[in-house]
């Protein structure tokens, strides 16, 4: 009855679950109870499951778990407080925390672990989960929440719209292709005109609009200032890192015509201009090479997901 409680699962998941074989067994047994019941009235008839296949995997994603999530869905059972060594998004090493768990959460194709964190509900994503084991002391839940009103509340949380609201014109060409990327982000889309629509998006804070860099030449963000001025500094700072690179690869005396103010006349001897060059390179790479950029505010890699 387990494998059939989650039917909403996939192949893989019930497969992650270690519930893949109990579940085939469980429908082949329901399948020969239906044939020798049916009278043979539709012998021709296909089954649902030969006309809909289900796949609960996003689109070029290959999470990979450390934990096995069929003994972690076995030991979740105990309902004890579990120790966990986990990494938080954007961040280079696990810690050790104490959670209370709820259950497991699988979404698009990702499993995470629902659970109160110092009394409130966190959402970890299980491939960021290095270890875990089970403690003596039995789980505190808070009271009158289950798995699936903490998830609620989590899941909530995280589709909000958002205080920071951009305004930004899109190619109308781009507009399927943002809804994908943007989802319930984009609070209103108005008719094309000129081959551009007019898009309202509304994003937790004024550093989510870096993911608007994706559409290149097909956006321009029209307000708040704040917010254009913040892609400006983002997009020259990844303009300068390619522009950097390619002077890189260059010989010195190319590069030195690529410089801007390097141009001399003949009577500028070849090693003079070269040492010049070189000057200027360092000077202007200087940010660059530190690791620092000339954005600087959240790193080149700000990250505002759900999970912790």
């Amino acid at each position: 009855m387990d494998a059939l409680s989650v039917a909403g699962l996939d192949a893989n998941q019930r497969d992650q679950l270690g519930l893949a074989a109990a579940h085939e067994t469980a429908t082949r047994k329901i399948a020969a109870r239906r044939a020798a019941s049916s009278s043979g009235a539709f012998p021709e008839s296909l089954r649902l499951a030969d006309l809909i296949v289900v796949d609960n995997t996003a689109w070029l994603t290959d999470p990979v778990a450390q934990v096995d999530i069929a003994d972690l869905a076995l030991d979740l059972r105990r309902r004890s407080q579990l120790e966990v060594r986990y990494r938080r998004s954007a961040a280079n090493r696990a810690t050790a925390r104490v959670v209370d768990p709820y259950g497991l959460a699988s979404k698009s194709g990702r499993w995470y672990l629902v659970a109160d964190s110092h009394g409130a509900g966190r959402l970890f994503a299980i491939e960021r989960l290095e270890s875990y084991r089970c403690l003596a002391e039995p789980a505190r839940l808070r009271a009158g929440q289950t798995l699936g009103t903490v998830w609620t509340e989590l899941k909530e949380r995280v589709e909000e719209a958002g205080e920071v609201t951009i305004t930004a014109r899109l190619r109308e060409g781009q507009l399927d292709r943002a809804r994908r990327i943007l989802g319930t982000r984009i609070h209103d889309a108005a008719p094309a005109a000129n081959g551009w629509c007019q898009l309202t998006i509304r994003y937790p804070e004024r550093e989510s609009v870096r993911q608007l860099l994706q559409f290149a030449d097909h956006i321009e963000v029209l307000a708040p200032p704040e917010a254009r001025e913040r892609l400006r500094e983002l997009a020259a700072d990844l303009a300068a890192r390619h522009r950097l690179s390619r002077l890189l690869t260059l010989s010195l005396g190319q590069a030195a015509e690529c410089l801007p103010g390097d141009r001399r006349g003949p009577e500028t001897g070849g090693a003079e201009r070269q040492r010049a060059c070189v000057g200027r390179l360092r000077q202007r790479t200087r940010p660059w090479r530190a690791g620092t950029g000339q954005a600087g505010r959240g790193g080149p890699h700000g990250d505002a997901a759900a999970p912790e």
